[in-house]
């Protein structure tokens, strides 16, 4: 897939402008209701929670960009028995449907596989995004009623591996 789209590590010299991108997607474009984006923004994507993440190294932070231009952004972490999370992905509405979503997610299994996952999981709200994930060979595992917050939440998971049980012994 060509693009004009470059993926890579949220850098300590970009904290400024992610803060901000960040905080308007999460207050603008995120679909959960108000006082929940409140929450996340205040809580989730503060300037010290956002420096915990960058030293993590089992934590993935990674920006789309155009133009140097923060558009699009992924975060998860590795979790235990060779599973991780995809917590967030976000791209700004006029740069949807162009592949910049499938590019993030590409690098966070890739990340994940290095670390030893053999699978991800993730949550969503939103119906359209089951369709999203499900076209990029994930899966509908359940609906978690009334969950995060008292919202429906999808649970997906994709396999991206196969299990390595020598490494939990």
């Amino acid at each position: 897939m060509k693009t004009n789209f470059k993926i890579e590590k949220l850098k300590e010299k970009d904290l400024v402008s992610f803060y901000h991108f960040v905080k308007n997607f999460v207050l603008n474009e995120y679909d959960y209701p108000p006082k929940i984006r409140y929450f996340y923004q205040k809580h989730c994507w503060n300037k010290r929670k956002i420096e915990e993440y960058l030293k993590d190294k089992d934590v993935i932070l990674i920006v789309a960009k155009e133009n140097n231009e923060i558009i699009g952004f992924l975060e998860g972490f590795v979790d235990y028995g060779g599973s991780a999370w995809v917590d967030w992905l976000g791209v700004k509405r006029e740069f949807r449907k162009k592949g910049i979503g499938t590019l993030l997610l590409e690098e966070a299994e890739r990340f994940f596989k290095g670390r030893f996952c053999h699978f991800i999981l993730c949550c969503t709200e939103n119906m359209k995004l089951v369709n999203f994930y499900k076209k990029r060979g994930w899966y509908l595992v359940g609906l978690q009623k009334e969950s995060f917050y008292g919202q429906d939440e999808y649970l997906l998971q994709k396999n991206i591996d196969k299990p390595h049980f020598e490494l939990w012994r």
